[in-house]
């Protein structure tokens, strides 16, 4: 466990003039991360986006004439009734691009102690 003094280093404070970093020792970071899952769907000109054959049947040939499609674990805010920090997005191949998907992480703050945090 490393001990640094607070003030050592740049970065942002808080309003209470306490620098924001998070439990594991991070700080200023920001960004957005996709995740694709092992679970497999395919999409369709009708709009059901449901393939006709479960995960145990995705290497068997002739089952899907067109893309198959991972599941995209991620945020989103494409659609009220889907937006959040989580998301499971069924329609992207894996070479999509989408400017209306991206992780969301979260942090908790340390506790200070003696003008000291702890990483």
């Amino acid at each position: 466990m490393a001990v640094r003094t607070l003030g050592q280093q740049g970065g942002h404070k808080d309003t209470a003039g306490k620098r924001m970093i998070s439990n594991i020792g991070c700080e200023d970071m920001c960004g957005d991360h996709w995740q694709w899952g092992d679970d497999y769907g395919s999409a369709s000109t009708s709009g059901s986006y449901g393939a006709g054959y479960d995960a145990n049947d995705r290497y068997v040939g002739g089952q899907i004439y067109g893309a198959e499609y991972r599941v995209l674990l991620v945020g989103s805010w494409a659609l009220a009734a889907v937006c959040g920090s989580r998301s499971a997005v069924w329609i992207y191949g894996s070479l999509a691009l989408n400017a209306d998907c991206g992780g969301r992480g979260a942090s908790e703050p340390l506790h200070a102690e003696s003008g000291a945090f702890y990483a």
